[in-house]
């Protein structure tokens, strides 16, 4: 029951993150349905691309940011004696990347357009190997044995989903728009453990995690400006014209 709680607990946390990225592929399934049924191949290519760019901006920093964060995080939000659901946040944390790439690609692209069946085997394989991954290491590492498993499986489906699309789209260039959100959570990640370990180590638990919080997205966003990231520039252009458009209007 300890083992089951533990486990539980953390997919909890990481799901909680989940919401934010995979709530896009509600909008965008009947946008890409629609634009299927008018034969726009183009704009769901585009909208699709753009779909990744969103999901890598999103899910790769909320990957390093729970593991920088899980040792203050779970003892403030889960109590004392979750010690262990640290442990399986590092394991599982990935999955925020596998399960929001999964989603760009099966619920807002193969299902739109009509592909459920490639959809549907790579969900039944990626049971399939979670089932028996379960079993192999379950009774080895229990609960963490557990989230290797779910993060294995989850492997196994976006990868099986990639395969699907690989004629469609280029994997390289998807990829590649990963390489810089990559880089700029690595330096995030590196900043906190280090501004951790040399100023706020005596802060009390709660501050340090919310001053840990804010730090973590002010560099992950400082770096992506240096570097003039197209995602974020357009993002931020955008804000300040609808800004502009508020303040004329009144």
């Amino acid at each position: 029951k300890n083992e089951v709680g533990y486990y539980e607990q953390s997919q909890s946390i990481v799901k909680l993150l989940l919401t934010v990225v995979t709530s896009l592929g509600t909008v965008m399934l009947p946008r890409i349905a629609s634009q299927f049924a008018n034969g726009k191949k183009e704009q769901i290519k585009n909208n699709i691309m753009n779909s990744f760019n969103f999901v890598f901006f999103l899910s790769i920093p909320m990957c390093f940011g729970i593991i920088a964060v899980a040792k203050d995080f779970v003892p403030w939000y889960l109590g004392a004696g979750f010690e262990k659901s640290i442990k399986i946040i590092y394991v599982i944390s990935p999955i925020i990347v596998l399960i929001s790439l999964s989603n760009v690609i099966g619920i807002q692209y193969l299902l739109p357009t009509k592909r459920q069946k490639q959809y549907t085997v790579s969900v039944v394989m990626g049971a399939v190997c979670n089932l028996i991954l379960n079993f192999i290491f379950i009774f080895k590492f229990k609960s963490v044995g557990a989230a290797i498993a779910t993060t294995m499986a989850e492997v196994v489906v976006t990868s099986m989903q990639c395969y699907s699309i690989r004629k469609e789209f280029e994997l390289k260039e998807i990829f590649k728009k990963s390489f810089k959100y990559i880089i700029s959570s690595i330096i995030m990640f590196i900043i906190i453990f280090l501004t951790n370990k040399i100023l706020l180590n005596s802060f009390d638990l709660k501050i340090r995690m919310i001053l840990n919080i804010f730090l973590g997205i002010i560099v992950y966003l400082f770096i992506l400006v240096v570097i003039k990231d197209d995602f974020v520039l357009k993002c931020a252009k955008r804000i300040i014209n609808k800004t502009k458009n508020d303040n004329g209007e009144k």
